[in-house]
C-alpha cells in the first residue's frame, strides 16, 4: 500500500505538494471515485488512479538531468497559452518537470526529472542546497549593501537569509558578479540587486550544489553522472 499523493508524485503528475492541491480540488480518482482527502493509501497493483480522466501509471525508471535552459523558456512541464517548456526538449519516453523554477528571461542551470519525491526534497526549504549564479550588473554594488545582502536582511518582497556574492571583473558597463544563495525564493537574485539600486543585464545559474553546468551547451541535456547521484543521496538525506 502507498500513500495517494506520494503514488501521483512517482507518477511525475507534479510535486508532492501540487498533487495535494490536485486531490483537494477533486482532479482525482480511484476506482471511478473522486478522492478529496488527503492521506488515502491505494494498491498499485489492484487500484485504478485516474488525474483529469486519464489512468495514472508509475514509472519505474528514475531519470534525473541537467538541463541548460535557454532565455525565453517557460520552467513548466505546459503552457496553456502555448509557449516554449522544458519538456519541449526532452524525448517523450517520460513524464518530465522541473525542479524549482528560473524565470523566463534567467538561463542556465534547471533539474528535470520524473520523480515527484525528489522535487518535493530538492525544493525543501530544510535542505539548504547552494545555487550559484553568473550576473552582469549594470553598476557596481557599493561596501554598504553588499554587506547588508551577505549578511542577509529585508530586500522589500521578503527577508533574505545570508549570501555570497564576489566580484569576478569588470567589462565595459557590465559588472560580473558570481551569486552564491540557498533558498532560492521567487526571483531573489534579481530583488537582492534591485535592493541595491542596481539592474541585472544577464543571469545565468551555473550550480546547484555539486552539480554543474559547466559546458554544455544552452537547450542541451545531459543525466546526472553517477558521482552527482551518489551526491544527491547525500544532502537529502
Amino acid at each position: 500500500m502507498i500513500r495517494l499523493q506520494k503514488y501521483l508524485a512517482d507518477a511525475g503528475i507534479a510535486s508532492r505538494r501540487k498533487v495535494e492541491v490536485l486531490i483537494a480540488d477533486g482532479k482525482v480518482t480511484v476506482n471511478g471515485e473522486v478522492v478529496r482527502e488527503l492521506g488515502v493509501k491505494i494498491d498499485p497493483l489492484k487500484d485504478k488512479v485516474k488525474y483529469n480522466g486519464k489512468i495514472v501509471l508509475v514509472d519505474k525508471r528514475q531519470v534525473i538531468y541537467v538541463f541548460n535552459k535557454p532565455l525565453g523558456v517557460l520552467s513548466a512541464a505546459s503552457d496553456e497559452r502555448g509557449r516554449k517548456v522544458i519538456p519541449d526538449y526532452f524525448p517523450k519516453d517520460h513524464r518530465l518537470f522541473p525542479v524549482g523554477r528560473l524565470d523566463i528571461n534567467t538561463e542556465g542551470l534547471i533539474l528535470v526529472t520524473n520523480d515527484g519525491e525528489l522535487t518535493y526534497r530538492l525544493t525543501h526549504p530544510k535542505y539548504e542546497i547552494d545555487k550559484v549564479y553568473e550576473v552582469i550588473a549594470d553598476g557596481p554594488l557599493s561596501y554598504e549593501k553588499k554587506n547588508e545582502l551577505e549578511r542577509g536582511c529585508d530586500i522589500g518582497p521578503y527577508e533574505i537569509s545570508g549570501s555570497r556574492i564576489r566580484l569576478i571583473k569588470r567589462e565595459g558597463n557590465g559588472y560580473h558578479y558570481v551569486v552564491t544563495i540557498h533558498e532560492g525564493k521567487n526571483r531573489q537574485v534579481r530583488q537582492m540587486f534591485e535592493y541595491a539600486g542596481l539592474h541585472i543585464k544577464k543571469l545565468k545559474r551555473v550550480a546547484i550544489g555539486e552539480i554543474r553546468l559547466s559546458n554544455l551547451p544552452v537547450g542541451k541535456h545531459r543525466e546526472l553522472s553517477k558521482a552527482e547521484r551518489i551526491y544527491l543521496k547525500k544532502v537529502l538525506r
